[in-house]
């Protein structure tokens, strides 16, 4: 290694003795790798690798009804959640292994069994409320809630 001094008493290292092209190409590969991996836009499948099979059957029946409500619902993956909009997002949904959380447009909703919840004033997030989906038996009652948020943006 040699050292030197700089000023300000800045201090650096460099290796001595190793070909220039080992010194520069691992760190440039693992660089071009990531850049790759980052070129792979998300998807819902790539969210659902991590729920149980009956979750995934879950989101894709979830994802039919909604997708129904009208031809101008638009899906769109990002790397946390999948969204539902019109003009604006109605739903994030994010895939959990035995559940989904479904994030909502902050409105009062018509929710007779108290599932809706408020995310608390200190996270900011535009959808400040939110829903839990874990089984077949609720499928319908959230579909509900969720309309209710797409009629929002209408």
């Amino acid at each position: 290694m040699r050292y030197r001094y700089y000023e300000d008493g800045v201090f650096a290292l460099e290796p001595i003795n190793l070909p220039e092209e080992k010194l520069f190409s691992a760190p440039l590969a693992k660089a071009e790798a990531e850049k790759a991996a980052d070129d792979v836009p998300p998807s819902a499948g790539g969210l659902l690798h991590k729920a149980t099979p009956a979750t995934r059957e879950l989101f894709e029946q979830m994802r039919e009804k909604v997708r129904a409500m009208d031809d101008a619902i638009v899906e769109k993956a990002t790397a946390f959640y999948v969204a539902f909009r019109v003009s604006n997002n109605f739903a994030e949904v994010h895939i959990g292994k035995s559940q989904l959380k479904i994030h909502l447009r902050p409105i009062d909703y018509v929710d007779p069994k108290g599932l809706v919840d408020k995310i608390p004033e200190g996270y900011n997030w535009t959808m400040d409320r939110r829903i839990y989906l874990k089984g077949p038996e609720d499928l319908e009652y959230v579909v509900g809630i969720i309309e209710q948020s797409y009629k929002n943006v209408l």
